[in-house]
């Protein structure tokens, strides 16, 4: 017995698998032939099998009535999707076209309302042409130049015109009788000459601009003209705000628009411009005129077209409206006027006030030179009267010549040579001076220098007749000072005391030299070693040179030779080697120079040889030292 299994796919299950295409129809096949045969029964196969094809044709009919009316609706969507694409494309080339007609007319009509759709622009033209600059700067350049050419032209001959007349109303301050009359006023009044002509000719000044939000009352910015600034601007915009609400309630006005728009104080005037969330209100000196309301009203506007959001919201924080001062700093003009009328003013320029100004400006110079003159000539008569050495006895000053005369000093100062100092000319100045020897101690010192003539290492001092000398210098100019310094004028006395002949420096130095000088022997021998020959050379040098500086002073020499041994022999012995080397030594210098060998002839007294016998200082343990002879040197 067979049994048949048939599965169908039911319609939800079918629709969804409708995008699959094929896959959809193989699908349903495989469902539909989905079918469990028992096959133990193989007579029963063609009867199965016709069975099945009935099952399939069934399966193709049933997905026919399912699937043909939502594939049918997928067709017409997608034709229409295409059809609305293509008259989207034609009516967007149309409506551009369309606004393309109409936008340049737009675009004047929005920008003749106000001014939001500037600002609005305002950036995306400063980025154009920003970009524009960058690729092609030459191209702007080119465009700007006719507009660039002629404002050039005009602003230099405006700047010249205004040149000219700042010029001219400098002359017309300095010379004229009401610039005389308001300097007067200025000295009686303790105020500067500027601020009284300002206060003259000064028709308005805005000196300070609040930004004031109308809610609150409170100070948002301000901005000021350089001059005396309110003590506490929060409690002048809180004071202005209170006055008006005074007002309002007073009139009985609540109208919204309804609200102070002037106040005046002395002789200044408070002008309130109010906005939708802010007021300004400017400080003003003087008439302004009417107009000046429309700069006011365009700052309120540009202050609420940049900071709308932040008043709407404002919360007490200040701060954020930092920005908005440059545009009330715009806020801050002023206009001067000419001080009089027409009439006054052409009536200064007569010939009276001409000539009569001429005159005035001719005696300032006049005064001005002299004044400068006799302030020269007075700092040159206190510069001869302060030098050593001069004596002015005469001293007239002229209108052309000045005249000078007095006693002078030969080592004392030229007057004439000092007069370019003082922008003196010479030829303008006579002068006469005789000659006489000034006792000042400043002169008496050069006078003495001039005779003397003293080396760089002397130094010179006078003070109450004490002429005195310190340093070093040779014997020979040491006793001719000493024999013409009492000669000078007005010294009583030359000090000499702590001048040191350089002769005996020299001295010092060359015995310091000798002494330390070795000359080794042979050991167990009197005999030079060889190698001493150098030094045996120098010390024949030094030991002429010390007796020629000796000679100089008028100082006998002192030569001894002392010589030294080992301590290897006994003592006779050791006494005797070591005296025969120092008689050595003594000899061999005076055979080796004639200087020397005729300095021991003339006085043999003075050139001694001794023996020492073993050396006692002989610190290092240096052999060769117990085998040597040097020199002593003195004099006397």
């Amino acid at each position: 017995m067979s049994v048949k299994v048939l599965k169908f796919v039911g319609k939800d299950e079918l629709a969804n698998q409708t995008a699959g295409g094929d896959e959809v129809s193989e699908n349903s096949d495989s469902n539909a032939n989905n079918l469990t045969l028992d096959t133990g029964n193989l007579l029963e196969m063609p009867e199965n099998i016709a069975r099945l094809i009935n099952a399939n044709d069934e399966m193709q009919e049933l997905r026919r009535l399912l699937l043909t009316p939502e594939q049918s609706t997928i067709e017409r969507l997608q034709k229409r999707i295409e059809e609305l694409q293509t008259e989207l494309s034609n009516f967007r080339d149309a409506r551009v076209s369309e606004i393309s007609k109409i936008l340049p007319d737009a675009v004047a009509l929005r920008g003749m309302q106000d001014d939001e759709f500037p600002e609005a622009m305002q950036v995306v033209v400063e980025n154009s042409v920003k970009l524009s600059v960058e690729r092609q700067p030459q191209l702007l350049a080119d465009a700007m130049f006719p507009i660039f050419a002629p404002a050039i032209a005009k602003s230099i001959a405006d700047a010249l015109q205004k040149t000219s007349q700042s010029f001219n109303q400098t002359l017309e301050m300095s010379l004229s009788p009401r610039s005389i009359r308001w300097r007067i006023e200025a000295l009686q009044t303790g105020k500067s000459f500027a601020d009284v002509v300002l206060m003259h000719t000064l028709l308005f000044r805005v000196e300070q601009v609040f930004l004031i939000h109308q809610e609150t009352g409170l100070l948002l910015a301000q901005a000021s003209a350089n001059v005396s600034e309110t003590s506490d601007a929060d409690m002048l915009s809180g004071m202005l705000t209170a006055i008006q609400d005074f007002v309002r309630d007073s009139f009985q006005q609540s109208a919204p628009d309804a609200s102070l728009d002037a106040l005046r104080v002395g002789d200044l005037s408070v002008w309130v411009e109010r906005g939708q969330y802010a007021t300004i209100a400017a400080v003003i000196r003087g008439n302004a005129p009417v107009d000046l309301r429309q700069t006011f009203a365009k700052a309120v506007k540009r202050v609420h077209l940049e900071k709308r959001a932040e008043l709407a919201a404002f919360d007490g924080e200040t701060e954020t409206f930092a920005t908005v001062k440059p545009k009330l700093e715009e806020c801050l003009d002023f206009r001067l006027g000419s001080g009089g009328d027409s009439e006054k003013k052409a009536s200064i320029f007569t010939p009276t006030n001409v000539i009569g100004g001429l005159l005035l400006t001719a005696f300032v110079v006049w005064s001005v030179f002299t004044i400068v003159d006799y302030w020269r000539w007075s700092n040159y008569l206190e510069r001869l009267k302060s030098e050593a050495g001069v004596v002015v006895t005469e001293a007239t000053r002229g209108w052309w010549k000045h005249r000078i005369a007095g006693l002078r000093d030969p080592l004392a100062i030229n007057p004439d040579e000092i007069l370019p100092e003082y922008e003196l000319k010479p030829e303008n100045v006579e002068t006469h001076w005789e000659s006489y020897y000034a006792l000042a101690p400043k002169i008496v010192l050069m006078r003495a220098k001039m005779l003397l003539k003293p080396s760089q290492t002397v130094n010179l001092t006078f003070e109450n007749g004490v002429l005195t000398a310190n340093g070093t210098a040779s014997q020979k100019w040491i006793d001719d000072a000493a024999k013409f310094a009492p000669t000078i004028t007005s010294v009583e006395r030359f000090d000499n005391k702590d001048l040191l002949p350089i002769e005996e420096a020299e001295l010092n130095k060359l015995k310091t030299a000798i002494e330390s000088q070795n000359i080794l022997f042979v050991e167990n021998s009197s005999k030079i070693s060889s190698e001493q020959n150098g030094n045996l050379m120098d010390l024949t040098n030094k030991l002429e040179q010390i007796n020629e500086v000796a000679n100089q002073v008028g100082k006998n020499l002192l030569v001894e030779s002392i010589g030294y041994s080992s301590d290897s022999g006994g003592g006779n012995v050791n006494s005797k080697i070591s005296q025969i080397r120092a008689e050595q030594l003594l000899s061999t210098l005076t055979a080796n120079s004639a200087k020397l060998h005729a300095a021991k002839n003339a006085h043999p007294e003075n050139w001694t040889a001794s023996g020492s016998g073993v050396n006692p200082q002989n610190n290092d343990n240096n052999a060769a030292l117990n085998y040597r002879a040097n020199i002593k040197v003195n004099w006397r």
